[in-house]
């Protein structure tokens, strides 16, 4: 098996890293499907899906507020949207990581 992207390693951590810092929810659940081309991980709250926050670029000697900048910036694809369970408050983050040897797109 090849070892994991820098990508691969770095995502999940920030998006996971974000929902227990940011949220105080006390259940995070994480989901992920194996496509054609690579991988689609979904990390679900409690959090309310308005207070996502855009990327933004932080203050130059900030030790955090990167982490969307990062996800962005290294995944494929990835938004956010609400859970999916009926009566659950919450939203969960997905992002799309493609498979190294996955064609480019044009």
């Amino acid at each position: 098996m090849p070892p994991a992207t820098p990508s691969a390693q770095w995502v999940p951590t920030e998006v996971i890293t974000n929902a227990v810092q940011h949220t105080g929810t006390p259940t995070i659940k994480l989901e992920t499907a194996v496509l054609a081309d690579g991988v689609r991980v979904a990390v679900y709250d409690d959090g309310p899906a308005g207070l996502l926050l855009p990327p933004s670029e932080a203050a130059q000697d900030s030790e955090d507020g990167r982490g969307l900048l990062l996800v962005q910036t290294l995944a494929h694809a990835w938004g956010v949207g609400p859970a999916y369970s009926p009566g659950r408050t919450g939203k969960h983050v997905w992002f799309e990581l493609q498979s190294p040897s996955a064609p480019l797109e044009r």
